[in-house]
């Protein structure tokens, strides 16, 4: 149950620090016109590698291997939300949440026998 609620925990603090940094660069700089779109895919990559690293490193978990297969794997759920935006219709506001949903997919179902 502790387990659980820990990754819960952890899933809401990733989505929270994604869009929470995603807002303050492009406030703190002033992005318009198209342009804080293109720094969202990289903040989330930041803030769910990040606090998922910092997770496992309270927790006990932190490997080397493991963190940097799991930046790749988060990495690769990015790009492929970012091909999503451009394979589907424009859905409104909707399309913004494909890099996050990717990178979150590409963290968390990382093969466990790539981790070993």
């Amino acid at each position: 149950m502790k387990s659980t609620i820990t990754t819960l925990v952890t899933i809401l603090l990733q989505l929270i620090l994604s869009y929470l940094l995603w807002f303050t660069i492009v406030t703190l700089f002033s992005l318009g016109n198209g342009r804080e779109i293109t720094i969202f895919p990289v903040t989330t990559v930041i803030g769910v590698w990040g606090v998922g690293q910092a997770a496992a490193k309270i927790l006990g978990r932190y490997q080397n291997r493991a963190a940097l297969i799991r930046l790749g794997t988060t990495i690769l759920g990015t790009i492929l939300g970012i091909v999503a935006i451009y394979a589907t219709p424009a859905i409104g506001f909707a399309q913004i949440l494909f890099p996050l949903i990717g990178s979150m997919l590409g963290y968390y179902l990382t093969p466990k026998s790539w981790l070993q």
